[in-house]
């Protein structure tokens, strides 16, 4: 379906084994290599072959209500692709909560150098 606006390419021409089979692939060299930059890659490029479409349709009663809409959509768009770009967890702050746990058992230890790298953290 082509638009003013945008392309939406609907059923492409790869079929849904072969992906499944590069997918496997793909998860069994990132278990199996030990580089991190390797990793990432083959993450990114599992990323690419294993995400799928998703179809928003927008409404409203007046043609400024539907391009709010539309904005508020993009911008939800655009914030979880940087969010994707740089990294960010998802449950990162529940992982922080845990961590500062250990943490503090760690720094109940009387060395003078780990005290000072809790202090500085």
């Amino acid at each position: 379906m082509i638009t003013k606006d945008d392309t939406t390419i609907l059923n492409g021409p790869g079929k849904r084994e072969d992906i499944d089979e590069r997918i496997s692939q793909l998860r069994t060299q990132i278990e199996e290599t030990d580089s991190t930059y390797e990793k990432e890659n083959l993450g990114e490029r599992l990323g690419k072959v294993s995400s799928g479409v998703a179809v928003i349709r927008v409404g409203g009663s007046s043609e400024a209500e539907v391009n709010e809409k539309k904005d508020r959509i993009n911008d939800a768009l655009n914030a979880t692709r940087a969010a994707v770009d740089q990294s960010v967890v998802i449950g990162g702050g529940i992982t922080l909560l845990y961590s500062t746990k250990v943490l503090i058992l760690y720094k109940k230890q009387s060395n003078y150098q780990l005290l000072q790298l809790f202090e500085i953290v």
